[in-house]
């Protein structure tokens, strides 16, 4: 994404999820990050970050909440 990669991206939700490990902890990887997130950022893409360690279904369900509109359940003879 213009010149940078990202872990996940959902162009229906214009969301990016980063996983960071420890090499995320750097001073030259934290200056990168930081160049990335202004760049996702100004082309109005939301960013997630989470650390690998506390990764697990329920978190990134948890985080990502947020970004997801509600589902619209459609009954039998429902129009729209």
């Amino acid at each position: 994404m213009g010149g940078f990669v990202v872990d996940f991206y959902s162009p229906e939700l214009k969301l990016a999820i980063e996983l960071d490990g420890h090499h995320h902890d750097t001073p030259a990887q934290s200056a990168h990050d930081a160049a990335r997130t202004r760049h996702l950022l100004a082309r109005g893409i939301r960013l997630v970050r989470i650390q690998n360690s506390e990764l697990s279904e329920p978190t990134l369900r948890a985080l990502i909440h947020p970004f997801v509109p509600p589902l619209r359940v459609c009954g039998e003879g429902d129009r729209g």
